[in-house]
This record gives C-alpha cells, structure tokens and sequence, in this order.
C-alpha cells in the first residue's frame, strides 16, 4: 500500500475536486513525472491498495460535499490545510483565512482534529511584515482553529529561482536566506520563532518545522515529518516504510508517496509558491473525465511504474 498526496504539486481540493471524484469512482487515476512528461504511471485508488489520501490545500471546501463518498468508500484521509493570513499582494486568490477556518471546522467534525494539520507557511518578514505582526496573525488564527486541529507545521520563506523572480517588484520582505550565514539563526527568525511557540503551547497546539533550513529547536520547535510512518501507525494502525522520500527536498523528511497533481496547475497565484511555475500549459487542458489531470493519455497505453 502507498500514501497518495493529493497534491503537493497543486490545489486538486480547491480547483479539481470534480477530476479527483471521477477517478476514485474508476479505481485509478493517471500522473505524469514532472521530469519526464512522457512517463506517465497509473495510481490504483482502491481502499485496501491506498493506505492513506493525504490532501494537501489552501481550500477544501470544493471537496466537502464528497466527503460522504469517501468515507463510504473507506479510504484513510488526513488532511494539510495552509492557512497564513497574508495579505492578497503574496496570495491573489486565496479565500479569507475565515472563510478556510470555517471549512477546517467543518473537517474536523467529520473527521476529528487529529486528522487535519494546519500549515502556517510560509512566515515572511521584513520591513512590511514585522514579527508582532506575524505573531498576531498567528495567535488570531489559533484563536480560530483552536479545537479543529492538534498541531501545525510553519517554515519560513525561501526563494527559489521562480520565487525570487515572483517577488522582485514586492518590498520590504527580508532575505533570510542572504542573512543564514554558518547554521546561525537570524535574530528576526529567532524572536518569531519563540513567540509562536510561546502561542502555539498556550492553545494545546503541537509545532513543527517543514523542510526548514533554520535550526529551531532552541525554541521548542523541531523538525516535523508531514508524511510521518509513526502518525500513519497512530491513526490508522499502519506500519509503512519509514525511509525518507528521496525525491524531495534534502530538508524534507517525509517518507515515500506517490503525487497525482502537476505543477503550473494551481490557480492561487501565490508569489511565494515553489510549486508554481511561470510556463505556460500550451495544449495542455483538464478535463474532467480524464485519467491525467492534464492533458489526454497518448494512444498507447501509459508507460511506467503501477503504484498499488
């Protein structure tokens, strides 16, 4: 049995809910290696071939009205759902974080809180984002998702190549990544990272970092593993391969999964986003009836790995 994200690569919850549904109702869906697009594997979505959906999303709300499905259907869901509170400049399509809040709720009454994780990533700052700031974003969202969630997972901003071009018409963020020199930690990064843990313990939140290059444990605060074998085992009485994914970030220490989404697909227009990318689909078009979440399947059948 694999863990399917749904996705890493894009928003499928928000923006293909309809896609995701038709598959799950075929037994399979059809992914692309971001890579190699002409390698195409098929991913069976049956409930004793997947040993878990994780959904990963800015806004699940498309996907409520299936989730009497999937419970029927007897899949194992955990839910990463990103809620910063940034202002529409970094995040031009992204509901208000009570419109998400109210949606995580919802989630969690249905599914419990220790299922959904919240993701407050990533933290900016600068000049116009100063640390009370944040940490009062923060705090107000805990306030909100306080009860619905059991922990969050925060990472502070790093500017890949497409990022850095995204954000270069945007003032007053810091580079922490020019400022992390020797494993020290900046003063800006360590001042938030003691307030939001500070916060986080108040409202019986459990905190971790994400892929972070920052060393924060001092401040109570350590590596997390958003595909974690011991929370699969906790939840769902799994025992998975607990080996890293080598396929992500070397600072990521999830174990294996198998993604269905694509990159360039997600519609938020977040500036920050590594995920995203400024080429264009070309020919490229969803479909909804389609294996591929992209695009059609060429003549012959799909070459690559059967993930099972």
């Amino acid at each position: 049995m694999r863990v399917v994200s749904i996705s890493r690569r894009t928003d499928i919850p928000a923006f293909y809910s309809q896609w995701l549904i038709n598959r799950i109702r075929a037994g399979y869906a059809c992914s692309r290696n971001p890579f190699n697009p002409r390698q195409i594997s098929t991913v069976i979505l049956q409930p004793d071939k997947v040993a878990c959906l994780v959904f990963w999303s800015k806004d699940p709300r498309p996907l409520l009205p299936h989730l009497d499905e999937l419970t029927q259907r007897r899949f194992r869901m955990l839910f990463h759902i990103t809620v910063t509170g940034l202002p529409e400049s970094l995040e031009p399509h992204v509901p208000s974080s009570e419109e998400v809040c109210s949606a995580v709720q919802q989630l969690a009454q249905r599914l419990g809180p220790e299922k959904l994780i919240w993701r407050f990533d990533p933290i900016v700052l600068g000049r116009d984002f100063i640390v009370a700031q944040t940490l009062d974003r923060f705090d107000r969202l805990a306030a909100e998702l306080a009860g619905a969630v059991q922990s969050v997972r925060i990472s502070f901003l790093q500017r890949y190549a497409q990022v850095k071009a995204r954000l270069r018409n945007i003032s007053g963020i810091d580079d922490l990544d020019g400022r992390a020199c020797h494993g020290k930690v900046p003063s800006l990064v360590a001042e938030t990272a003691a307030g939001l843990a500070e916060i986080a313990a108040r409202y019986g939140l459990k905190i971790f970092s994400c892929a972070e290059r920052f060393d924060l444990a001092p401040w109570g605060i350590a590596p997390g593993r958003c595909l974690d074998p011991e929370l699969f085992e906790k939840l769902f009485n799994l025992r998975l391969d607990p080996r890293k994914d080598p396929g992500q970030r070397p600072s990521c220490g999830c174990m294996r999964s198998v993604d269905l989404g694509m990159y360039g697909t997600c519609c938020h227009g977040c500036l920050y986003c590594y995920a995203a990318t400024d080429r264009a689909l070309g020919a490229a078009v969803h479909d909804p009836e389609s294996p591929l979440l992209f695009g059609r399947l060429p003549q012959e059948k799909a070459q690559g790995e059967l993930f099972a």
